[in-house]
């Protein structure tokens, strides 16, 4: 599989999962919007920390819950 940014405005099918630089290589093709939550204090999708502003797409629902589709979940082309 081959990622391409294209025309899409988000990486992923729910347009408020991000993941953070190095997670995820469809999210990585976002950094403008990497920097932004990290510029808010504002938690990536799968982090927890209760200093930052949770993960909008965790708000919503569960991370179990986002993660049933595949396309919300963290995409790696090649494996570490």
């Amino acid at each position: 599989m081959i990622l391409h940014r294209g025309d899409a405005l988000a990486p992923h099918c729910d347009p408020w999962v991000l993941h953070a630089s190095g997670a995820c290589d469809a999210c990585d093709l976002f950094p403008e919007l990497q920097h932004a939550r990290q510029l808010l204090g504002m938690n990536f999708t799968g982090q927890g920390d209760a200093s930052k502003i949770p993960c909008p797409a965790e708000q919503r629902r569960e991370l179990a819950r986002i993660q049933r589709w595949p396309g919300n979940r963290p995409f790696k082309e090649t494996p570490p």
